[in-house]
């Protein structure tokens, strides 16, 4: 079958024609005319519209057009994210898609109401784990110019389950399935798998190789990682563009002065490999709305006393490309010691999107300082 397609920008000039190949049509971004790059600044979208030649049938599909590549900021020597060349920090949290009253089916309202409170925080970026979300989220994002990672199923698999064939062949076919459902997503700059899997087994090396290497394949312009949480033991990392680690000093070990040395020994191991590094998870549980005079465990004021450190420590420290803190608002889970109301209890939100006070307060006063001084940076360079 032969399609016609036009862009937005070439509605005044002639059609392109070419022939729909293995049930794919490919039209190459040259024949987008006085195209306009997307960035989280200026998320600028297109359209193409592929047209069938007996005028039958017909689709629109909108896009961006934005390179992403693990760079060396030339004013900090620090590894970072460029997108379009400029080095980018991501600031955010891992989002789960779930509501009290919705269930884990979230109306469009609903999925604004988050981008937006988001937006409200100071955050630029959302780690949506550890299934494929609402793709009308990643509309909404393009739109607003919020970053994502993008992640398969397959959550903490074991050595023995990451090298069984039939796995590793489920696997690859959920990452082919991720990235032809999410390429056209200029916001969509990570493409990350297998969380917290057994990475720390050198025979586990074969699936995280082979991910990367089909990721690439498909010539989708993007990054590739995963959330290790056997970080400096991973024995997988040479396989990812950039390090992403899990863990929860001052929460599940260690007091508040464990934080900073923790997460600045993470920092470093990354920075000798050279690779861009993402504070995957981290984070502290709070009951909402629970005080009291000495700041314990689970209150509100331990919460926000973990995440202040956390985020003053991350948004002054160029060593940190991003943070997607654990987590945005809390989430049902199984029940049993250690989750009370068998929920996950760190959301900085409450699961109705509630803000727990001291949390949001340390994390909207880090991360609006940062965004500010560096939407100042932005607009002094983008005049010289």
């Amino acid at each position: 079958m032969t399609f016609v397609a036009q862009t937005d920008s070439s509605a005044s000039t002639s059609p392109y024609r070419g022939q729909l190949v293995n049930g794919s049509y490919i039209i190459s971004a040259k024949y987008v005319q006085n195209f306009k790059l997307w960035s989280p600044q200026s998320p600028n979208l297109h359209y193409i519209h592929l047209i069938s030649s007996d005028a039958n049938d017909s689709i629109v599909v909108r896009f961006g057009l934005r390179d992403v590549q693990p760079c060396k900021d030339v004013e900090t020597g620090s590894m970072s994210i460029c997108i379009n060349g400029q080095p980018t920090k991501l600031l955010g949290f891992s989002k789960h898609d779930c509501h009290p009253t919705f269930g884990m089916s979230l109306s469009d309202t609903q999925l604004l109401f988050d981008v937006q409170l988001l937006k409200q925080i100071g955050g630029n970026y959302f780690r949506l784990v550890h299934y494929p979300h609402n793709p009308h989220l990643l509309d909404m994002c393009d739109e607003l110019g919020i970053l994502l990672w993008q992640e398969t199923l397959g959550w903490g698999l074991s050595q023995s389950e990451l090298i069984d064939p039939k796995i590793q062949k489920a696997l690859l076919y959920e990452l082919d399935e991720m990235v032809n459902n999410t390429f056209n997503h200029p916001s969509v700059i990570l493409w990350a798998y297998l969380n917290e899997g057994a990475s720390d087994h050198s025979d586990s090396c074969k699936i995280y190789s082979e991910l990367s290497q089909r990721y690439k394949q498909l010539q989708v312009n993007g990054l590739v990682s995963w959330a290790s949480n056997r970080k400096q033991n991973d024995q997988c990392l040479d396989s990812a563009d950039v390090l992403s680690f899990n863990s929860y000093p001052g929460w599940y070990n260690g007091g508040l002065d464990s934080i900073v040395p923790s997460i600045l020994d993470e920092a470093d191991f990354a920075a000798k490999k050279e690779k861009p590094f993402i504070k995957s998870e981290i984070g502290a549980g709070a009951i909402p709305d629970w005080q009291d005079t000495v700041n314990a465990f689970w209150t509100i004021g331990y919460q926000g006393e973990v995440l202040d450190i956390v985020a003053k420590t991350i948004v002054s420290n160029s060593s940190f490309t991003g943070v997607s803190l654990w987590q945005f608002y809390d989430a049902r889970t199984k029940d049993g010691i250690g989750r009370p109301r068998a929920f996950n209890n760190k959301g900085t939100f409450d699961e109705f999107r509630r803000p727990k006070t001291p949390a949001y307060t340390a994390v909207h006063a880090a991360f609006t300082s940062y965004q500010a001084r560096s939407e100042k940076k932005y607009i002094l360079k983008s005049r010289l």
